[in-house]
């Protein structure tokens, strides 16, 4: 694995800039995973997820 280095990060993916990292979350409007593509073209080089809703009720 290579080092990255990353300069911000961020849960909105119109705020993600060059080397950003990206945390898709759930929220009441939209699922952040909707949003991965966009983050990773703006030039995140790192995206991390919650778990599942799913997952979180057992």
């Amino acid at each position: 694995m290579r080092d990255l280095e990353i300069s911000g990060l961020s849960a909105d993916s119109r705020a993600i800039g060059e080397g950003f990292a990206f945390f898709a979350i759930p929220g009441h409007a939209g699922d952040g995973l909707s949003f991965v593509n966009d983050a990773r073209v703006k030039g995140a080089v790192v995206v991390s997820r919650s778990a599942s809703r799913r997952a979180l009720r057992r």
